[in-house]
This record gives structure tokens, C-alpha cells and sequence, in this order.
């Protein structure tokens, strides 16, 4: 729950000199200003539109919002509808793990999961996807006609680890805005200037509170309270999901 700017313009009259003091004169501009902004409102990431995000701030912080984000998208969206592929550094594991039960992770036959820790690994998984966006992006064509095409299953990479992605080509398509291939990327770096270029929404977290940072055709700040989910809950959650499976028609 945070603050988030009206999207609609309020126009005040302008202000005019005038001798006397009109205290009604002023009343226009203080509505204005006091519904420029609506509070205690759901702030969302939808990850299709902004096709790239990042995260920032206090690791561990970072780590409790992102066991949310894959907890909500998992419980929304089946694993024939989104695959999630996460790349995370061997010092980190224990943080991560808990994903492996999701049926998101896997890949159709459940004979490979998506998640890499290692530079060979991180290669061997980020190959087989590059063919796959690669093809998408042959019959998909011209960007512009297709921008607001759903490509299924939409992958969702969740990158953990900047000394794991150096080299790799697949970094064409996971740095810039590519959703209308059914691609998203979430950058955990450290520090902004980490970030790709074409992250247009950033997630700053602290140990209260954080601030969404959206940066498209104007910076627009965003203070919110995350939603933060232990490593035991998580678990839990995913150990459930395990046995799901789709029915076929």
C-alpha cells in the first residue's frame, strides 16, 4: 500500500494580482494540490507493460519483496501461462531454493528446472532461451505491429547475480523493453547506476518503507509499504503448489 500520483490532471485557474485578498481565490488551488496525489491505494508492478525492473536498496528487503512478487505470480497465473527463471550467485542459495518446488520452474516435461547458480549452468540456460526468443522475435516481425502482443508462456527472469550475465547474448533481449516477445526481466542489483539503461521502474527498498522510481517520459516517485514474505512461508506455499498440475483438454 503506498501513495501514488493522480493520473488525471487537475487545472487550477491561474492566480491573478489583484489589491485585495481573495481567500476563495486560493481554494481552486489547494484542491488541486490536496487530490494531486491518492494515498493508502495498492501500488502494482505489472510486469507486462514495463517489460524490464529493477530492485535496489537492502538486500535482504529486496529478497522479502521478491518472494512476493513470484508468490503473487504464481497464484495468478498457471506454469502453462508463465515460466519463471531465476539466476542467483552459490552465496545466496538458501534465499532462493525454496522456488524449485514451484511447477514454474520447470520446463514442460519436468526434466529441467530453470534456476542457475553457476557461470556453465547460467550459459547452458540462458542458450536455450536466446533460441527460444530468438524464433519469437523471427515470426513476430516489425516491433511496433506487435507491441501489444501475448506471447505464451510470458518468461520472467529473475537476475540475482551481475557476475553471472557478462557475455551472454540473451542480455539483448533481457535489457531492453522486449514484452512484446513475452519477455520480463527483474534486475536485483545494488546500486542504480548497476541498471540497464531501458529500466524504466525502479524499486528502492529500505528497511520501512521503499519508493517506486518510474522514469519514462518524466521521473515520477512513489512511496509504498512492500509486502514482504518469510523464507519458511514461502516454502510452504511453493511445497503446495508442487503436485498442481493442468488438465489437458
Amino acid at each position: 500500500m503506498g501513495k501514488m500520483p493522480l493520473r488525471l490532471n487537475i487545472k487550477a485557474p491561474e492566480q491573478r494580482i489583484s489589491i485585495e485578498t481573495d481567500n476563495l481565490m486560493l481554494e481552486p488551488q489547494k484542491l488541486a494540490e490536496e487530490f494531486a496525489y491518492i494515498n493508502n491505494i495498492p501500488v502494482s508492478m505489472p510486469l507486462f507493460q514495463m517489460g524490464t525492473c529493477g530492485y535496489i536498496g537492502i538486500r535482504q528487503e529486496v529478497l522479502k519483496n521478491l518472494r512476493s512478487l513470484v508468490i503473487q505470480l504464481a497464484t495468478h497465473h498457471s506454469y502453462e501461462e508463465v515460466k519463471i527463471i531465476a539466476v542467483y550467485s552459490p552465496e545466496e542459495e538458501s534465499e532462493w531454493e525454496w522456488m524449485r518446488w514451484l511447477p514454474h520452474v520447470w520446463d514442460d516435461s519436468r526434466q529441467m528446472r530453470f534456476m542457475a547458480k553457476d557461470k556453465e549452468s547460467v550459459h547452458d540456460l540462458f542458450s536455450m532461451f536466446y533460441d527460444i526468443i530468438k524464433e519469437r522475435e523471427f515470426r513476430a516481425g516489425d516491433k511496433e505491429k506487435h507491441i501489444n502482443t501475448i506471447q505464451l508462456p510470458h518468461f520472467v527472469f529473475l537476475l540475482g547475480d551481475i557476475r553471472l550475465l557478462e557475455n551472454e547474448a540473451i542480455m539483448t533481449y533481457l535489457a531492453h523493453n522486449c514484452q512484446h516477445l513475452g519477455v520480463s526481466s527483474v534486475f536485483l542489483f545494488d546500486r542504480m547506476e548497476f541498471l540497464p539503461k531501458d529500466c524504466h521502474v525502479i524499486l528502492d527498498f529500505n528497511s520501512k518503507t521503499a519508493e517506486m522510481i518510474e522514469r519514462a517520459n518524466e521521473t515520477i516517485k512513489s512511496e509504498f509499504t512492500p509486502d514482504k514474505v518469510s523464507i519458511k512461508d514461502s516454502d510452504l506455499f511453493a511445497r503446495r503448489m508442487a503436485p498442481i498440475r493442468m488438465k489437458q483438454m
